[in-house]
């Protein structure tokens, strides 16, 4: 009974797991499609209102690159058992006889199963193996634990996006752009003068 009781909650999770990564996907376009015409406005009313001194750009730590990225999140034993069962099925070398449509299908697969093992993504992987009928085996506590873990992970970074003077910026209706905007200089502006008396 525990383990029906498992398998339908893993069921639920990978459903909810795929709205979500569909819902961040729409918010991430939605702030990658503003975000310039945010700065704009944003270094247009700084300018407006005579406080453009203090857009003065800032050195950028470098992003890590590929390497330290997958060294900083070293996949677990369980991620790196299921990616070899998934790398065994559609590796791109396995997917050269299939027709052109089904083969990028297959090898879009391993790119998503390559970025999941990169991120210890357990529970993307486990989608991925449902999806290509794969033996997973049962699900521990421990695993389920840690689907749960990553679906509340995804819900708090849409949360987190959608709370962004950006997002929000974006939603409104323009008449409360001006508003929001003014607020954000302020909030930028006090957290600016604080940072600079601390130094």
């Amino acid at each position: 009974m525990e383990d029906e009781l498992r398998k339908m909650k893993f069921n639920k999770l990978t459903s909810e797991l795929k709205y979500l990564e569909d819902e961040l996907g729409f918010v991430n376009k939605i702030l990658e499609k503003v975000s310039p015409e945010f700065r704009t406005s944003f270094h247009d009313h700084m300018k407006e209102i005579g406080k453009d001194g203090m857009l003065a750009p800032k050195e950028q730590e470098p992003k890590p690159n590929r390497a330290q990225r997958r060294a900083a999140k070293k996949a677990s034993k369980d991620t790196q058992e299921i990616f070899k069962k998934i790398a065994k099925k559609i590796h791109p070398d396995k997917n050269i006889g299939l027709e052109e449509a089904e083969r990028e299908k297959m090898n879009n697969m391993f790119s998503e199963a390559s970025e999941a093992k990169e991120q210890n993504n357990l529970l993307k992987l486990f989608i991925i193996a449902k999806e290509l009928k794969l033996e997973i085996g049962k699900i521990s506590r421990e695993q389920m634990a840690a689907f749960e873990r990553e679906v509340s992970a995804m819900r708090a970074q849409i949360e987190q996006s959608q709370k962004s003077w950006v997002y929000i910026w974006a939603a409104s209706e323009e008449a409360m752009k001006k508003e929001i905007m003014k607020g954000y200089a302020r909030y930028y502006i006090d957290k600016e003068n604080k940072t600079n008396s601390e130094e």
